[in-house]
Protein backbone atom coordinates (compact mmCIF):
# COMPACT_ATOMS: atom_id res chain seq x y z
CA UNK A 1 0.00 0.00 0.00
CA UNK A 2 1.50 3.19 -1.16
CA UNK A 3 2.26 5.80 1.75
CA UNK A 4 -0.10 8.57 -0.28
CA UNK A 5 -3.04 6.10 0.49
CA UNK A 6 -1.89 5.05 3.79
CA UNK A 7 -2.50 8.73 4.60
CA UNK A 8 -5.66 9.45 2.97
CA UNK A 9 -6.98 6.06 4.94
CA UNK A 10 -5.39 7.82 7.72
CA UNK A 11 -6.96 11.19 7.53
CA UNK A 12 -10.72 9.43 5.97
CA UNK A 13 -10.67 7.28 9.38
CA UNK A 14 -10.02 10.16 11.26
CA UNK A 15 -13.08 12.15 10.69
CA UNK A 16 -14.89 9.05 10.71
CA UNK A 17 -13.63 7.97 13.78
CA UNK A 18 -14.35 11.23 16.34
CA UNK A 19 -17.76 11.20 14.51
CA UNK A 20 -18.00 7.79 16.18
CA UNK A 21 -16.32 8.59 19.30
CA UNK A 22 -19.20 10.96 19.78
CA UNK A 23 -21.70 8.56 18.35
CA UNK A 24 -20.05 5.58 20.82
CA UNK A 25 -20.79 7.93 23.86
CA UNK A 26 -24.33 8.88 22.56
CA UNK A 27 -25.15 5.01 21.94
CA UNK A 28 -23.77 4.44 25.50
CA UNK A 29 -26.05 6.99 26.65
CA UNK A 30 -29.10 5.38 25.16
CA UNK A 31 -28.21 2.07 25.82
CA UNK A 32 -27.53 3.02 29.79
CA UNK A 33 -29.78 5.32 30.62
CA UNK A 34 -33.10 3.99 28.36
CA UNK A 35 -33.17 0.49 30.05
CA UNK A 36 -32.66 2.75 33.27
CA UNK A 37 -35.83 5.00 32.90
CA UNK A 38 -38.02 2.75 31.18
CA UNK A 39 -39.83 -0.06 32.95
CA UNK A 40 -39.00 -3.69 31.18
CA UNK A 41 -42.37 -3.50 29.27
CA UNK A 42 -41.49 0.15 27.56
CA UNK A 43 -37.77 -0.61 26.97
CA UNK A 44 -39.79 -3.64 24.90
CA UNK A 45 -41.55 -1.50 23.10
CA UNK A 46 -38.83 1.13 21.98
CA UNK A 47 -36.72 -1.95 21.13
CA UNK A 48 -39.49 -3.27 18.28
CA UNK A 49 -39.55 0.59 16.95
CA UNK A 50 -35.77 0.75 16.88
CA UNK A 51 -35.20 -3.30 15.63
CA UNK A 52 -37.93 -2.80 12.94
CA UNK A 53 -36.41 0.98 11.54
CA UNK A 54 -33.35 -0.80 10.99
CA UNK A 55 -34.97 -3.41 8.06
CA UNK A 56 -36.51 -0.53 6.48
CA UNK A 57 -33.63 -0.62 3.94
CA UNK A 58 -35.56 -3.32 2.20
CA UNK A 59 -37.62 -1.15 0.48
CA UNK A 60 -35.17 0.97 -1.46
CA UNK A 61 -34.48 -2.48 -3.35
CA UNK A 62 -31.16 -2.06 -3.77
CA UNK A 63 -31.24 1.53 -5.65
CA UNK A 64 -28.76 2.73 -2.68
CA UNK A 65 -26.06 -0.23 -2.72
CA UNK A 66 -26.06 0.06 -6.62
CA UNK A 67 -25.07 3.77 -6.52
CA UNK A 68 -22.63 2.37 -3.87
CA UNK A 69 -21.18 -0.07 -6.53
CA UNK A 70 -21.48 1.66 -9.77
CA UNK A 71 -19.66 4.71 -8.75
CA UNK A 72 -17.12 3.31 -6.29
CA UNK A 73 -14.22 5.08 -7.94
CA UNK A 74 -15.74 8.38 -8.65
CA UNK A 75 -14.74 12.12 -7.61
CA UNK A 76 -18.33 14.20 -6.15
CA UNK A 77 -17.59 15.99 -9.65
CA UNK A 78 -17.58 13.05 -12.06
CA UNK A 79 -21.25 11.86 -11.07
CA UNK A 80 -23.87 12.39 -13.16
CA UNK A 81 -26.02 14.97 -11.19
CA UNK A 82 -28.94 14.92 -13.83
CA UNK A 83 -29.62 11.54 -13.87
CA UNK A 84 -28.96 10.66 -10.43
CA UNK A 85 -31.12 13.96 -9.59
CA UNK A 86 -33.90 12.27 -11.99
CA UNK A 87 -33.72 8.76 -10.10
CA UNK A 88 -33.68 10.05 -6.82
CA UNK A 89 -37.11 11.90 -7.46
CA UNK A 90 -38.23 8.42 -8.46
CA UNK A 91 -37.12 7.00 -5.89
CA UNK A 92 -38.73 8.96 -3.19
CA UNK A 93 -42.04 8.40 -4.88
CA UNK A 94 -41.83 4.64 -4.46
CA UNK A 95 -40.52 5.05 -0.74
CA UNK A 96 -43.90 7.25 0.12
CA UNK A 97 -45.69 4.20 -1.58
CA UNK A 98 -44.60 1.77 0.20
CA UNK A 99 -44.41 3.82 3.73
CA UNK A 100 -48.56 4.26 2.62
CA UNK A 101 -48.71 0.29 2.08
CA UNK A 102 -47.36 -0.57 5.17
CA UNK A 103 -49.12 2.26 7.21
CA UNK A 104 -52.35 0.72 6.37
CA UNK A 105 -51.30 -2.71 7.01
CA UNK A 106 -50.47 -1.78 10.36
CA UNK A 107 -53.72 -0.26 10.78
CA UNK A 108 -56.00 -3.06 9.92
CA UNK A 109 -53.51 -5.76 11.51
CA UNK A 110 -52.09 -4.58 14.45
CA UNK A 111 -54.01 -5.04 17.47
CA UNK A 112 -51.78 -4.13 20.86
CA UNK A 113 -52.08 -0.16 20.66
CA UNK A 114 -47.77 0.35 22.00
CA UNK A 115 -46.99 -2.09 19.21
CA UNK A 116 -49.04 -0.25 16.55
CA UNK A 117 -47.32 2.82 17.28
CA UNK A 118 -43.39 1.31 17.48
CA UNK A 119 -44.68 -0.21 14.06
CA UNK A 120 -46.06 2.89 12.59
CA UNK A 121 -43.15 5.46 13.22
CA UNK A 122 -40.91 2.85 11.77
CA UNK A 123 -42.95 2.74 8.51
CA UNK A 124 -42.35 6.15 8.65
CA UNK A 125 -38.57 6.08 8.19
CA UNK A 126 -38.96 4.19 4.83
CA UNK A 127 -38.89 7.66 3.13
CA UNK A 128 -36.37 9.47 5.35
CA UNK A 129 -34.02 6.49 5.70
CA UNK A 130 -34.32 6.03 3.22
CA UNK A 131 -33.03 9.08 1.19
CA UNK A 132 -30.58 9.44 3.23
CA UNK A 133 -28.40 6.37 2.74
CA UNK A 134 -28.38 7.30 -0.68
CA UNK A 135 -26.67 11.15 -0.03
CA UNK A 136 -25.00 9.13 2.90
CA UNK A 137 -22.88 6.29 0.26
CA UNK A 138 -22.54 9.36 -2.27
CA UNK A 139 -20.21 11.13 0.41
CA UNK A 140 -18.46 7.59 1.15
CA UNK A 141 -17.56 6.80 -2.47
CA UNK A 142 -16.34 10.27 -3.27
CA UNK A 143 -14.22 10.69 -0.08
CA UNK A 144 -16.51 13.48 1.71
CA UNK A 145 -15.68 11.53 5.41
CA UNK A 146 -15.99 15.38 6.95
CA UNK A 147 -19.66 15.95 5.66
CA UNK A 148 -20.61 12.13 6.36
CA UNK A 149 -19.27 12.29 9.63
CA UNK A 150 -21.11 15.72 10.31
CA UNK A 151 -24.08 14.54 9.11
CA UNK A 152 -23.98 11.30 11.21
CA UNK A 153 -24.34 12.45 14.65
CA UNK A 154 -26.56 15.67 14.64
CA UNK A 155 -30.07 13.47 14.94
CA UNK A 156 -28.15 11.35 17.68
CA UNK A 157 -27.19 14.55 19.66
CA UNK A 158 -31.01 15.85 19.07
CA UNK A 159 -32.08 11.96 20.32
CA UNK A 160 -29.66 12.04 23.27
CA UNK A 161 -30.82 15.65 24.71
CA UNK A 162 -34.25 14.31 24.86
CA UNK A 163 -32.77 11.16 26.58
CA UNK A 164 -31.01 13.72 28.68
CA UNK A 165 -34.41 15.17 29.26
CA UNK A 166 -36.44 12.51 30.18
CA UNK A 167 -34.08 11.59 32.77
CA UNK A 168 -34.49 14.36 34.15
CA UNK A 169 -38.05 14.34 34.90
CA UNK A 170 -38.33 10.91 35.04
CA UNK A 171 -40.41 10.57 32.31
CA UNK A 172 -41.44 6.44 31.43
CA UNK A 173 -43.13 7.51 28.45
CA UNK A 174 -41.30 5.32 25.17
CA UNK A 175 -43.76 7.68 21.97
CA UNK A 176 -41.58 10.74 23.47
CA UNK A 177 -38.30 9.30 22.41
CA UNK A 178 -39.54 7.27 19.10
CA UNK A 179 -41.16 10.38 18.00
CA UNK A 180 -37.85 12.89 18.39
CA UNK A 181 -35.71 10.35 17.08
CA UNK A 182 -37.88 10.35 14.09
CA UNK A 183 -38.02 14.15 13.68
CA UNK A 184 -34.13 14.32 14.16
CA UNK A 185 -33.71 11.84 11.03
CA UNK A 186 -36.05 14.13 9.21
CA UNK A 187 -34.19 17.34 10.36
CA UNK A 188 -30.48 15.76 9.20
CA UNK A 189 -31.88 14.18 5.59
CA UNK A 190 -32.91 18.09 4.98
CA UNK A 191 -30.25 19.24 5.68
CA UNK A 192 -28.28 16.89 3.23
CA UNK A 193 -31.07 17.99 0.84
CA UNK A 194 -29.70 21.53 0.85
CA UNK A 195 -26.09 20.84 1.00
CA UNK A 196 -26.48 18.65 -2.10
CA UNK A 197 -29.32 20.15 -3.81
CA UNK A 198 -27.62 19.75 -6.91
CA UNK A 199 -28.72 16.15 -6.46
CA UNK A 200 -32.34 16.70 -5.51
CA UNK A 201 -33.19 20.49 -7.14
CA UNK A 202 -32.63 21.34 -11.19
CA UNK A 203 -33.79 19.49 -14.20
CA UNK A 204 -34.47 16.30 -14.94
CA UNK A 205 -34.00 13.62 -17.94
CA UNK A 206 -37.36 12.62 -19.75
CA UNK A 207 -38.91 9.91 -17.44
CA UNK A 208 -38.06 6.67 -19.45
CA UNK A 209 -34.32 7.50 -19.25
CA UNK A 210 -34.68 8.37 -15.31
CA UNK A 211 -36.98 5.06 -15.00
CA UNK A 212 -34.06 2.99 -16.78
CA UNK A 213 -30.98 4.56 -14.89
CA UNK A 214 -33.13 3.87 -11.44
CA UNK A 215 -34.18 0.53 -12.41
CA UNK A 216 -30.34 -0.43 -13.76
CA UNK A 217 -29.03 1.02 -10.28
CA UNK A 218 -31.13 -1.67 -8.25
CA UNK A 219 -30.53 -4.20 -10.90
CA UNK A 220 -26.45 -3.66 -9.78
CA UNK A 221 -27.48 -3.06 -6.08
CA UNK A 222 -30.25 -5.96 -5.39
CA UNK A 223 -28.22 -8.39 -4.42
CA UNK A 224 -25.87 -6.32 -2.39
CA UNK A 225 -28.87 -5.28 -0.64
CA UNK A 226 -30.24 -8.93 -0.03
CA UNK A 227 -27.18 -9.95 1.09
CA UNK A 228 -27.22 -6.97 3.90
CA UNK A 229 -30.58 -8.22 4.29
CA UNK A 230 -29.31 -11.72 4.99
CA UNK A 231 -26.96 -10.57 7.22
CA UNK A 232 -28.63 -8.42 9.75
CA UNK A 233 -31.58 -11.62 9.89
CA UNK A 234 -28.38 -13.84 10.95
CA UNK A 235 -28.48 -11.42 14.02
CA UNK A 236 -31.93 -10.30 14.24
CA UNK A 237 -33.78 -13.17 13.23
CA UNK A 238 -33.04 -13.95 17.05
CA UNK A 239 -35.20 -11.14 18.18
CA UNK A 240 -37.46 -12.04 15.80
CA UNK A 241 -38.25 -15.51 17.08
CA UNK A 242 -38.24 -13.95 20.99
CA UNK A 243 -40.90 -11.14 19.66
CA UNK A 244 -43.14 -13.67 17.99
CA UNK A 245 -42.67 -16.91 20.33
CA UNK A 246 -41.88 -14.95 23.92
CA UNK A 247 -43.31 -12.30 25.58
CA UNK A 248 -42.49 -8.30 25.65
CA UNK A 249 -40.56 -8.34 28.55
CA UNK A 250 -38.13 -11.45 26.92
CA UNK A 251 -38.24 -9.06 23.93
CA UNK A 252 -36.75 -6.10 26.10
CA UNK A 253 -33.90 -8.62 27.76
CA UNK A 254 -32.60 -9.91 24.64
CA UNK A 255 -32.18 -6.40 22.97
CA UNK A 256 -30.62 -5.33 26.37
CA UNK A 257 -28.02 -8.11 25.57
CA UNK A 258 -27.52 -6.95 21.72
CA UNK A 259 -27.65 -2.85 22.49
CA UNK A 260 -25.07 -3.72 25.44
CA UNK A 261 -22.48 -5.73 22.77
CA UNK A 262 -23.32 -3.41 20.14
CA UNK A 263 -20.96 -0.72 21.53
CA UNK A 264 -18.48 -2.45 21.12
CA UNK A 265 -19.17 -2.65 17.11
CA UNK A 266 -19.56 1.05 16.96
CA UNK A 267 -16.15 1.47 17.92
CA UNK A 268 -15.21 -0.23 14.64
CA UNK A 269 -17.88 1.29 12.56
CA UNK A 270 -15.00 3.92 11.29
CA UNK A 271 -12.63 1.95 9.83
CA UNK A 272 -15.08 -0.23 8.09
CA UNK A 273 -16.31 2.44 6.36
CA UNK A 274 -13.25 4.01 5.08
CA UNK A 275 -12.39 0.72 3.42
CA UNK A 276 -13.87 0.00 0.71
CA UNK A 277 -13.62 2.80 -1.65
CA UNK A 278 -10.01 3.27 -0.58
CA UNK A 279 -9.58 -0.30 -1.96
CA UNK A 280 -11.07 0.37 -5.02
CA UNK A 281 -8.90 2.89 -5.83
CA UNK A 282 -5.39 0.69 -5.26
CA UNK A 283 -4.25 -1.95 -8.15
CA UNK A 284 -5.86 -5.52 -7.91
CA UNK A 285 -1.92 -6.92 -7.10
CA UNK A 286 -2.61 -5.71 -3.85
CA UNK A 287 -5.48 -6.58 -2.86
CA UNK A 288 -4.28 -9.93 -1.08
CA UNK A 289 -1.47 -8.51 0.84
CA UNK A 290 -4.14 -5.55 2.02
CA UNK A 291 -6.30 -8.28 3.27
CA UNK A 292 -4.24 -10.19 5.62
CA UNK A 293 -3.15 -7.04 7.13
CA UNK A 294 -6.78 -6.18 7.61
CA UNK A 295 -7.53 -9.85 8.91
CA UNK A 296 -4.67 -8.76 11.48
CA UNK A 297 -6.29 -5.71 12.86
CA UNK A 298 -9.62 -6.93 13.50
CA UNK A 299 -7.92 -9.92 15.23
CA UNK A 300 -6.04 -7.67 17.17
CA UNK A 301 -8.87 -5.12 18.03
CA UNK A 302 -11.32 -8.13 18.31
CA UNK A 303 -9.99 -10.57 20.91
CA UNK A 304 -9.23 -7.99 23.25
CA UNK A 305 -13.22 -6.74 23.05
CA UNK A 306 -14.38 -10.04 24.35
CA UNK A 307 -12.71 -9.77 27.02
CA UNK A 308 -15.14 -6.41 27.61
CA UNK A 309 -17.63 -9.37 28.90
CA UNK A 310 -16.05 -9.23 32.48
CA UNK A 311 -16.95 -6.20 33.03
CA UNK A 312 -20.19 -5.79 31.31
CA UNK A 313 -21.30 -8.37 33.63
CA UNK A 314 -20.30 -6.99 37.00
CA UNK A 315 -21.62 -3.85 35.88
CA UNK A 316 -25.01 -5.43 35.10
CA UNK A 317 -25.49 -7.38 38.33
CA UNK A 318 -25.10 -3.93 40.40
CA UNK A 319 -26.44 -1.35 37.64
CA UNK A 320 -29.06 -3.14 36.24
CA UNK A 321 -30.18 -6.02 38.31
CA UNK A 322 -33.74 -5.73 36.55
CA UNK A 323 -31.99 -6.99 33.30
CA UNK A 324 -29.62 -9.88 35.16
CA UNK A 325 -31.28 -12.62 33.04
CA UNK A 326 -29.32 -11.71 30.33
CA UNK A 327 -26.35 -12.65 31.90
CA UNK A 328 -26.75 -16.61 30.94
CA UNK A 329 -26.44 -15.80 27.06
CA UNK A 330 -24.17 -12.38 27.80
CA UNK A 331 -21.02 -14.68 27.00
CA UNK A 332 -22.28 -15.70 23.43
CA UNK A 333 -23.49 -12.35 22.21
CA UNK A 334 -19.95 -11.19 23.28
CA UNK A 335 -18.46 -13.95 20.66
CA UNK A 336 -21.01 -13.03 18.20
CA UNK A 337 -19.86 -9.48 18.26
CA UNK A 338 -15.60 -10.96 17.27
CA UNK A 339 -17.66 -12.69 14.06
CA UNK A 340 -19.31 -9.71 13.29
CA UNK A 341 -16.03 -7.68 13.23
CA UNK A 342 -14.75 -9.97 11.14
CA UNK A 343 -17.24 -10.03 8.82
CA UNK A 344 -17.88 -6.67 8.60
CA UNK A 345 -14.42 -5.29 8.30
CA UNK A 346 -12.75 -7.36 6.47
CA UNK A 347 -15.25 -10.09 4.16
CA UNK A 348 -17.94 -7.97 3.51
CA UNK A 349 -15.64 -5.59 1.76
CA UNK A 350 -13.62 -7.55 0.05
CA UNK A 351 -17.05 -9.17 -1.30
CA UNK A 352 -18.38 -5.76 -2.51
CA UNK A 353 -14.49 -4.68 -3.61
CA UNK A 354 -14.41 -8.12 -5.78
CA UNK A 355 -17.82 -7.59 -6.68
CA UNK A 356 -19.07 -10.89 -5.46
CA UNK A 357 -22.56 -10.02 -4.63
CA UNK A 358 -24.22 -13.38 -5.55
CA UNK A 359 -21.76 -15.53 -3.17
CA UNK A 360 -22.05 -12.96 -0.58
CA UNK A 361 -26.01 -13.22 -0.67
CA UNK A 362 -25.55 -17.36 -0.98
CA UNK A 363 -23.34 -17.51 2.20
CA UNK A 364 -25.75 -15.12 4.01
CA UNK A 365 -29.04 -16.93 3.02
CA UNK A 366 -27.36 -20.37 3.96
CA UNK A 367 -26.28 -19.29 7.41
CA UNK A 368 -29.97 -17.88 8.13
CA UNK A 369 -31.28 -21.02 6.79
CA UNK A 370 -29.07 -22.91 9.67
CA UNK A 371 -29.76 -20.55 12.04
CA UNK A 372 -33.75 -21.08 11.50
CA UNK A 373 -33.33 -24.93 11.45
CA UNK A 374 -31.28 -24.83 14.68
CA UNK A 375 -33.45 -22.41 16.63
CA UNK A 376 -36.70 -23.46 15.44
CA UNK A 377 -36.01 -26.94 16.47
CA UNK A 378 -33.98 -25.86 19.94
CA UNK A 379 -35.82 -22.62 21.41
CA UNK A 380 -39.11 -24.58 20.31
CA UNK A 381 -38.55 -27.44 22.46
CA UNK A 382 -36.49 -25.88 25.43
CA UNK A 383 -38.07 -22.12 25.36
CA UNK A 384 -34.43 -21.07 26.86
CA UNK A 385 -33.58 -17.33 25.26
CA UNK A 386 -29.75 -18.38 25.53
CA UNK A 387 -30.51 -20.97 23.04
CA UNK A 388 -31.33 -18.15 20.62
CA UNK A 389 -27.38 -16.58 21.35
CA UNK A 390 -26.05 -20.30 20.86
CA UNK A 391 -27.53 -20.79 17.58
CA UNK A 392 -26.82 -17.39 16.31
CA UNK A 393 -23.25 -17.59 17.21
CA UNK A 394 -23.04 -21.50 15.69
CA UNK A 395 -23.99 -19.83 12.38
CA UNK A 396 -22.32 -16.92 12.57
CA UNK A 397 -19.39 -18.80 13.25
CA UNK A 398 -20.13 -20.97 9.81
CA UNK A 399 -20.46 -17.76 7.76
CA UNK A 400 -17.27 -16.03 9.17
CA UNK A 401 -14.83 -18.64 8.50
CA UNK A 402 -16.21 -19.85 5.55
CA UNK A 403 -16.01 -16.77 3.65
CA UNK A 404 -12.74 -16.15 4.32
CA UNK A 405 -11.57 -19.33 3.15
CA UNK A 406 -13.69 -18.73 0.06
CA UNK A 407 -11.93 -15.35 -0.35
CA UNK A 408 -8.79 -16.29 0.16
CA UNK A 409 -8.89 -18.77 -2.24
CA UNK A 410 -10.44 -16.31 -4.55
CA UNK A 411 -7.54 -14.26 -4.76
CA UNK A 412 -4.81 -17.53 -5.16
CA UNK A 413 -3.63 -16.68 -1.12
CA UNK A 414 -3.35 -19.33 1.26
CA UNK A 415 -5.19 -19.56 4.81
CA UNK A 416 -3.96 -17.73 7.30
CA UNK A 417 -2.41 -19.99 10.49
CA UNK A 418 -3.93 -17.47 13.19
CA UNK A 419 -7.37 -18.40 12.83
CA UNK A 420 -6.74 -21.26 14.34
CA UNK A 421 -6.01 -19.18 17.60
CA UNK A 422 -9.03 -16.98 16.89
CA UNK A 423 -11.27 -20.35 17.11
CA UNK A 424 -9.55 -21.36 19.85
CA UNK A 425 -10.09 -18.23 22.16
CA UNK A 426 -13.10 -18.40 21.14
CA UNK A 427 -14.25 -21.97 22.31
CA UNK A 428 -11.77 -21.47 25.35
CA UNK A 429 -13.92 -17.91 26.44
CA UNK A 430 -17.30 -19.85 26.27
CA UNK A 431 -16.49 -22.97 27.72
CA UNK A 432 -14.06 -21.01 30.55
CA UNK A 433 -17.40 -18.53 31.22
CA UNK A 434 -19.44 -21.33 31.87
CA UNK A 435 -17.74 -23.55 33.31
CA UNK A 436 -14.86 -21.57 35.79
CA UNK A 437 -15.39 -19.01 38.13
CA UNK A 438 -15.88 -15.08 36.94
CA UNK A 439 -12.08 -14.33 38.39
CA UNK A 440 -10.92 -17.66 36.48
CA UNK A 441 -12.47 -17.03 33.29
CA UNK A 442 -11.05 -13.62 33.28
CA UNK A 443 -7.58 -14.32 34.06
CA UNK A 444 -7.28 -17.02 31.73
CA UNK A 445 -8.85 -15.03 28.95
CA UNK A 446 -6.63 -12.03 29.93
CA UNK A 447 -3.91 -14.54 29.80
CA UNK A 448 -4.43 -15.46 26.56
CA UNK A 449 -4.57 -12.62 24.59
CA UNK A 450 -1.28 -11.23 26.01
CA UNK A 451 0.05 -14.90 24.88
CA UNK A 452 -1.06 -13.70 21.44
CA UNK A 453 0.16 -10.32 21.28
CA UNK A 454 3.68 -11.76 22.62
CA UNK A 455 3.91 -14.69 20.01
CA UNK A 456 2.36 -12.66 17.07
CA UNK A 457 4.08 -9.21 18.10
CA UNK A 458 5.99 -8.90 15.01
CA UNK A 459 2.85 -8.60 12.76
CA UNK A 460 0.53 -6.89 14.48
CA UNK A 461 3.23 -4.27 15.17
CA UNK A 462 3.78 -4.10 11.05
CA UNK A 463 0.31 -3.74 10.42
CA UNK A 464 -0.73 -1.14 13.16
CA UNK A 465 2.90 0.95 11.39
CA UNK A 466 1.45 0.40 7.69
CA UNK A 467 -2.06 1.67 8.85
CA UNK A 468 -0.79 4.58 10.66
CA UNK A 469 2.42 5.97 9.30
Amino acid sequence: MSYSLGKQILRNTSFVFSAQILVLLISIARALILPKIFPVESFGYWSVYWFYTSYVGIFCLGFNDGIYLKFGEYNYEELPHKLIRSAVRLFTWMLFSFTAICILLIVFFEDNSNIGYALLFASLNIPVMGLTSVFIYIFQITNQFKRYSFFSIIDKILVLFTILYMLIVNSENFRTIIFVDLLSKLIVLLLMIWKTRELYFGKTTPFKESFRFMTENMSVGIKLMIANLMGMLLVGSGRIIVQLCGNIEDFAIYSFGMSVTGLVLTAVTAFSLVLYPMIKRISEDKYYYLFKRINIFTRSFGLPAILVYFPACWFITFFYPKYDSVLPFLNFLFAIVFLQCKISILNNTYYKVLRKEKPMLIANMNCVLIFTVLATVFYGIYREIWLIAGCTFVAMFIRCYESEIYLTKIMNGKIDKQVYVEIGFLLFFLSSSYLLSFIYSFVLCLLFCVAYFIFDRKQVKETFLLLWK
